[in-house]
């Protein structure tokens, strides 16, 4: 919610704004700016489905605001809506191959490529007049005119899959299916994440790079991947990293490598007795909470720690700490940790032995007392 708040201050002023990541600032701002004013706002692609949420979104808008929301869930059309919504009839075969054509050859239509034509039309047919579906293997096919492509991808496998919510997902799985092999890991870690989790592009390629799926010069290209690709592809991603949410106690495989978990308020030592003796974990990665702080004892940290000797990635964003155990000098292979948003006051002598280390955050943290990096 941050984040489309922030969009839309930008949007109605062009003073930057002080507020940071506050959410009642960044309103009470918002809705100062919007005193006798009449807006019209468009949430394009909008996927948020808690109620408490969406009413504080609009909270900071008044009677001169109009809001009209696209989506392709219907639980979020009858969450927002307080007129009957609109619902967008499935294109015609022939859109969907002039859509297809457009993004797979750059044309109108299949009439400079003859021999295509017939697999134009079945694949079009199969994308069951979803745009998206169309458009995401066109991008697939872009400029690609040999008939065994086209073959390849009208035959395979994954159009036989159980559909789950539209055929779409298919398509994206084709997408997924043909993504060179690095961008396949990159995409699989965002299995970490949960659905609805808000995060930034910046976070997700530090996290990449401290797992080593990309190089530090590559970056730059990463990045444009991830606003062409990301978006379409994220909703795919499913069972591939297991995730621990609340109180659940799971049974976690021996060979796991990546760990993110939703807590509660104060995580004890028993919420995390089923990381015991996974050795090989690299990626510990408690997720903020959206308000307050989280707790996790020194206790939980002193005895956890020692278990995790190939972590890479650790994480204790958000949590209410004052202090960290020397410990964390064993974690030699650590390259990621993150203490943004916490209050602690001194950070251990300990951390300068991880040489491998490549990112430190602690954005918000405002009573660190001493650094000192030998």
């Amino acid at each position: 919610m941050e984040e489309i708040t922030k969009s839309i201050l930008r949007s109605v002023s062009s003073e930057s704004s002080n507020a940071g990541d506050d959410l009642n600032k960044l309103q009470t701002e918002l809705e100062k700016k919007l005193v006798e004013k009449k807006l019209l706002l468009i949430l394009d692609d909008f996927w948020l489905q808690n109620y408490d949420d969406w009413s504080r979104l609009i909270s900071p808008f008044g009677v001169g605001t109009t809001i009209v929301v696209t989506t392709r869930d219907k639980t979020v059309s009858s969450m927002v809506g307080t007129i009957p919504d609109y619902k967008l009839p499935t294109l015609s075969d022939d859109d969907c191959i002039s859509i297809l054509t457009q993004h797979a050859l750059g044309a109108k239509d299949f009439s400079g490529h003859p021999n295509l034509g017939e697999f134009v039309v079945q694949i079009a047919k199969r994308c069951k007049g979803l745009p998206l579906a169309a458009k995401t293997i066109g991008g697939l096919l872009r400029n690609k005119v040999d008939i065994g492509k086209w073959k390849e991808i009208l035959k395979s496998e994954i159009w036989n899959l159980p559909e789950e919510r539209s055929n779409i997902f298919q398509a994206l799985r084709l997408s997924y299916h043909h993504l060179p092999a690095d961008l396949k890991r990159c995409f699989a870690y965002c299995a970490l994440l949960p659905k609805d989790y808000e995060f930034t592009e910046e976070e997700i390629v530090l996290l990449w790079m401290a797992e080593g799926f990309l190089r530090v010069e590559a970056t730059k290209q990463m990045k444009i991947w991830v606003m062409s690709t990301f978006k379409n592809l994220y909703k795919v991603a499913k069972d591939i990293c297991f995730r621990v949410e609340g109180d659940k106690a799971l049974n976690v495989s021996s060979h796991a490598r990546h760990s993110s978990y939703i807590g509660g308020r104060k995580d004890r030592i028993k919420m995390f007795q089923v990381f015991y003796g996974k050795k090989g974990l690299r990626t510990f990665l408690p997720l903020k909470m959206p308000e307050g702080w989280r707790y996790i004892s020194n206790q939980v940290l002193s005895e956890l720690l020692p278990e995790f000797k190939y972590l890479r990635v650790f994480s204790l964003q958000g949590c209410y700490l004052t202090e960290f155990p020397n410990i964390i000098g064993d974690l030699v292979h650590l390259r990621y940790l993150n203490f943004s948003g916490t209050i602690i006051k001194t950070l251990p002598d300990s951390i300068c032995k991880l040489y491998n280390l490549e990112t430190l955050l602690l954005r918000g943290v405002l009573v660190l007392k001493s650094f000192l990096l030998k």
